[in-house]
């Protein structure tokens, strides 16, 4: 009887070590790849360089260092000191820490990442898989140009992202958003910020997003905020919208229908910015009293 006890009381202690060992010191983040992108990523990468912040409380990724890893797991936390047992989160990847480095193939973020800096990953050729932190705020110039990444998830936490940030990368074929309303308060910063204009597919919660209605708390709508979106075909927006910024729906080849719930007088008073509809050939802005074309 003493022996089966004892057997069963083995059992559970595996268990649990297997539990253990499977979290890591990492996690994987909520604006994650599709199921079918995450499956080079085994464990949590060693051997990174990092740097301690301004704050003293906190560090970023600054290179590579001696870390062999081609699919790179970025943990939530490291200890910087071979003394202490204090853990800095890991909250940026400073300015062209991996820049042409041609062997990496995916970069998974930790959840305390909030920013990529500027030519982060540019020049990264190999690079096809990248998922961003669940508390990504920003997205520095030129941070994954000439990338081979084939799609990327966008958190609604995401505030800004600057000009050129995917310029030229051509295998993107779709964006992946949760949160329509997150999407709209998101600040582009000029060509090729907003991935939309090279993948041209957006996706929410898995399915291509061909009608947007313009959430009720949204009261104008960003430059670039839909640029290159070619599965867009109508829009619909509430009377309290009184701006359109500058190339919001540049390239939307497909866009047919406007729909606006206020009249044409008030359409008329729209603040509309530069080439906000550029490129579509042909579209119908319909009004609550009239239709004209766009």
């Amino acid at each position: 009887m003493k022996r089966v006890i004892a057997l069963l009381l083995c059992v559970v202690m595996l268990c649990l070590l297997v539990a253990c060992g499977s979290e890591g010191n990492g996690s994987k983040p909520s604006g994650s790849a599709p199921e079918s992108q995450q499956t080079e990523f085994t464990k949590i990468s060693e051997g990174l360089e990092y740097t301690i912040n301004p704050d003293g409380e906190t560090c970023s990724v600054t290179g590579i260092g001696e870390c062999t890893d081609t699919w790179i797991w970025i943990p939530d936390a490291v200890s910087m000191n071979i003394y202490s047992s204090d853990l800095y989160p890991v909250t940026g990847i400073a300015d062209s820490a991996f820049y042409c480095n041609e062997e990496i193939q995916g970069i998974r973020m930790g959840k305390f990442t909030t920013s990529v800096g500027g030519y982060a990953f540019y020049g990264c050729l190999s690079l096809q898989v990248v998922e961003l932190g669940e508390q990504m705020l920003s997205l520095g110039e030129y941070s994954f140009g000439s990338t081979a990444i084939r799609e990327i998830t966008i958190p609604a936490s995401m505030e800004t992202v600057c000009a050129w940030a995917f310029y030229a990368c051509r295998n993107l074929t779709a964006v992946h958003i949760s949160d329509l309303e997150a999407w709209f308060s998101i600040s582009f910063g000029g060509i090729y910020a907003n991935p939309l204009m090279l993948a041209g597919q957006m996706y929410m919660d898995g399915e291509v997003v061909t009608k947007v209605v313009v959430p009720d708390s949204v009261t104008g709508i960003l430059p670039w905020t839909f640029a290159g979106c070619k599965s867009l075909t109508e829009v619909h927006l509430h009377e309290n919208v009184t701006e359109i910024g500058q190339r919001a729906f540049l390239d939307c080849e497909n866009l047919q229908r406007l729909v606006y719930s206020g009249t044409h007088e008030q359409w008329k008073m729209m603040v509309l910015g530069t080439y906000w509809d550029f490129s579509i050939e042909e579209f119908m802005i319909v009004c609550q009293d009239k239709q004209i074309k766009g």
